[in-house]
């Protein structure tokens, strides 16, 4: 079975966090079959979320099936280090869009990134 790692104690989790975490975990559940490989499973799990989502206003439907993208991207692919870069890459570029984020929001201008 595919399983999400937390790093930090449950009782510093928000409530966002664990709404996603319950959704990711929710999904590879439902959709994990023995006979798959871990990206057809996340594939499947993915495909789940991505079809549950209630509308660009559901922030923690968006935030799992964003997350199980990303894994399922690094699972497909063929070299450890590639999947290194690629899980690298999306960090790096999440860290880069929550500056954006956080620049707009400081400026007054959060509606340009909804």
């Amino acid at each position: 079975m595919i399983v999400p790692i937390v790093v930090m104690p449950a009782d510093q989790i928000s409530q966002h966090d664990r709404e996603v975490l319950t959704k990711i975990n929710g999904y590879i559940n439902r959709s994990f079959r023995r006979s798959f490989t871990l990206s057809e499973n996340l594939d499947a799990a993915q495909a789940q979320a991505e079809g549950a989502r209630q509308g660009p206003h559901d922030l923690s439907g968006r935030d799992a099936e964003y997350y199980l993208k990303c894994r399922l991207h690094v699972s497909q692919q063929d070299h450890l280090l590639t999947a290194i870069a690629v899980g690298a890459g999306g960090t790096a570029l999440n860290v880069f869009y929550n500056g954006i984020k956080l620049a707009l929001i400081g400026a007054g201008a959060e509606e340009l990134i909804q």
